[in-house]
């Protein structure tokens, strides 16, 4: 048996990573070790020069892939493109984004990197 109460598990996750999982095990009996495995910290300098070319030539579609990546590049102040969509990863990332004042067009049935692909690719027609 995989899981019996009592079963150790070690959690790896990013700093601002919500406790569902631990919450969800512990709720069960399971012992869970957590491990901070990176932190996010915003970009201050455009170092790539993405920003400089999303504010030349904007774009059609922006990803957003978790609540921190929405919420800290809004923090970046750049201009939102007329027509341009946002594509959420789920529905934690989607309502962050509303709160933001950008409701997504696109949202991931399955919340991962794949069904964002997915939803994008189905939301563009191909």
């Amino acid at each position: 048996m995989l899981f019996r109460s009592h079963s150790t598990f070690l959690w790896v996750r990013g700093e601002e990573a919500r406790r569902v999982i631990y919450d969800g095990l512990t709720a069960l009996g399971a012992i869970v070790d957590e491990c901070i495995a990176y932190k996010t910290e915003a970009e201050t300098e455009d170092v790539a020069g993405a920003q400089a070319a999303f504010r030349e030539r904007g774009a059609d579609i922006v990803t957003f892939t978790s609540s921190s990546t929405a919420e800290n590049f809004f923090k970046l102040g750049l201009p939102w493109p007329d027509g341009c969509k946002a594509a959420s990863i789920g529905p934690v990332t989607t309502a962050t984004l509303k709160e933001l004042g950008r409701a997504p067009s696109i949202t991931a049935k399955t919340h991962d990197i794949n069904g964002l692909v997915e939803a994008i690719v189905k939301a563009a027609g191909k």
